[in-house]
């Protein structure tokens, strides 16, 4: 008679185990598929030998797990020529479900301000602006996922968005 407690309380559990591995498994796809969108860049300095620009981005997190995104490294190449990598190793936290924007500065020089101003009045506004690199993503403590982007647009979608 102890035997049929026992045995429906081992398959109670094994059922809850299989759950909850079963939700943990889908909200780790979720997190895997990261949504991100350029928003845009801006000029924020201008002198006669560099130029400060802000790469903004919307980054939408599918999961119901917070997670936060660190080391970002991307090479923004403008028609083909690199026109500089935006760096950060600051800390972007993402709640649950929600999208975050992230602000990323980045220099480029004089000459490869007139490389792309020069591609710019070639290519006109079908000129395509790639966005090539990654970041980390840490889910849980110590535990980080690389994400890479690949984003490749047109200097419309820039200008006109």
């Amino acid at each position: 008679m102890a035997l049929k407690p026992n045995f429906f309380n081992a398959v109670g559990v094994a059922v809850l185990l299989y759950k909850a591995w079963a939700y943990f498994k889908n909200q780790g796809r979720l997190l895997s598929q990261w949504n991100y969108d350029v928003k845009g860049m801006r000029i924020l300095n201008v002198t006669g030998s560099f130029m400060d620009l802000e790469l903004s981005l919307d980054v939408i997190n599918k999961s119901n797990i917070n997670a936060i995104v660190t080391d970002i490294d991307l090479d923004v190449f403008v028609d083909g020529k690199l026109l500089g990598r935006a760096q950060s190793t600051d800390l972007f936290f993402f709640q649950p479900y929600g999208t975050t924007n992230i602000k990323i500065r980045f220099r480029t020089s004089s000459g490869n301000i007139y490389t792309a101003a020069k591609a710019a009045l070639t290519g006109g506004v079908n000129m395509p602006i790639r966005l090539t690199g990654g970041m980390q993503l840490e889910t849980l403590k110590g535990v980080y996922i690389p994400v890479p982007i690949n984003f490749t647009q047109p200097l419309s979608y820039f200008i006109f968005d």
